[in-house]
């Protein structure tokens, strides 16, 4: 199940040639943002308890996808390129090793997956 998954997040970093897309950041990060920033305008000027924690809810998660994307950046600058052909061990290690998964899927021993 852990190998499915790193398998969809490996797929959402290629276009089927082994090409770094940047579809992830253009597609959804941005989307995902101008959305919460959109949600962050319609409550500004509320005051309740309940506005309160829902505008520090979106802070926060503004702030992981602003992190999730320098990762991204990073491994795409790092000449990240994953290939189909290499199975999803070696194309997934780079990402683990970013900490950009929810939890490890790869054991690590120490050495590079090269």
């Amino acid at each position: 199940m852990e190998n499915i998954r790193a398998l969809k997040l490996t797929s959402l970093f290629t276009n089927g040639t082994g090409i770094v897309s940047t579809k992830l950041k253009s597609n959804y990060l941005s989307k995902r943002t101008e959305s919460l920033q959109y949600r962050l305008q319609q409550i500004a000027d509320s005051t309740t308890g309940q506005a309160q924690t829902e505008k520090e809810t979106i802070r926060l998660q503004l702030q992981e996808i602003e992190a999730f994307a320098k990762k991204i950046d990073e491994l795409i600058a790092e000449g990240y390129d994953p290939k189909l052909d290499e199975g999803v061990g070696k194309n997934i290690a780079p990402i683990q090793a970013k900490g950009m998964l929810k939890a490890e899927v790869l054991k690590t021993t120490g050495e590079s997956p090269n």
